[in-house]
């Protein structure tokens, strides 16, 4: 009997970022566990001496910013006017100062200003050995990812959890949905943005929700396609908000045991969810 994998079928591939207090070197590993020997080595940066270190009062564990950028796929930028430290990746922007613990986040649709917040960091950002320095914890939870220290305690090693490579996985949790009401079934996802900073759905012409069910031998039963006919050209999710999208068909099904696969059909959207139903 065919056996349906779980939910969802395409897992991201997750990688484990790790650093040490002091050292130049960090490790990329894809299994996203401690002790693999599946990993790749990368220096932070070319001066040796440019290394995470432990900020005492308050403590908390720093890193260079332009290291953390990379790994986030952010641009570094300064303003010489406002003295301002930028990172930038469409759409969002992200803006601090020297010795400021304050941190202001946008996000930008075609120069308009959909979305902005300022956050206040627990220590500021401060330059060492000519390199801007920030607190890993704050940057890393921003943006949606886990922050947590080694088996062995905060002097052996920094872990970051990482996605790659679709970043914007990071912000979502989604979760498929089925409605009955007579012989219409209504199929969907829930898409909660449980982190801190918004996200941006494009609407055009590639932002379908396809759903395709078959039987638990794997024979397609039914497919259809939902586009979307916004009249707006995007959907702002706020932070600790959700949105609910579903097609609604009528399918006639005999008794049995069947499988829906759900899908965005969007690039940054590439897994697949599957929920199982029943017909009497």
């Amino acid at each position: 009997m065919f056996i349906p994998p779980q939910t969802p079928l395409d897992i991201a591939w997750i990688s484990y970022c790790s650093f040490r207090i002091g050292s130049n070197i960090y490790t990329i590993n894809p299994q996203y566990e401690y002790g693999s020997k599946d990993f790749q080595e990368y220096e932070i940066d070319e001066n040796p001496l440019v290394a995470p270190y432990l900020e005492e009062e308050p403590q908390r564990t720093m890193l260079p910013l332009r290291c953390f950028a990379t790994l986030f796929d952010f641009q570094v930028g300064w303003n010489e006017q406002t003295e301002e430290i930028l990172l930038t990746k469409e759409p969002y922007q992200i803006t601090m100062k020297l010795g400021s613990k304050l941190v202001k986040a946008e996000l930008q649709n075609d120069s308009e200003i959909l979305w902005t917040k300022e956050f206040e960091m627990e220590t500021p950002a401060v330059t060492r050995f000519d390199r801007t320095f920030v607190p890993v914890r704050f940057l890393g939870e921003l943006f949606g990812h886990n922050v947590d220290y080694g088996a062995t305690g905060p002097n052996s090693g920094i872990a970051i959890g990482i996605s790659r490579p679709r970043p914007t996985e990071q912000f979502l949790d989604i979760f498929p949905y089925i409605e009955t009401e007579q012989e219409e079934r209504t199929f969907g996802l829930d898409i909660m943005n449980s982190h801190k900073l918004p996200f941006l759905f494009p609407f055009s012409e590639e932002f379908q929700m396809n759903i395709r069910i078959y039987d638990l031998s794997g024979n397609l039963i039914s497919e259809m396609k939902k586009p979307v006919t916004e009249t707006h050209n995007y959907l702002l999710l706020p932070p600790e908000q959700s949105i609910r999208t579903g097609c609604s068909v009528q399918t006639e099904l005999e008794a049995g045991s069947y499988y829906a696969d759900i899908k965005l059909n969007l690039p940054d959207f590439p897994d697949t969810y599957r929920m199982f139903l029943e017909v009497e």
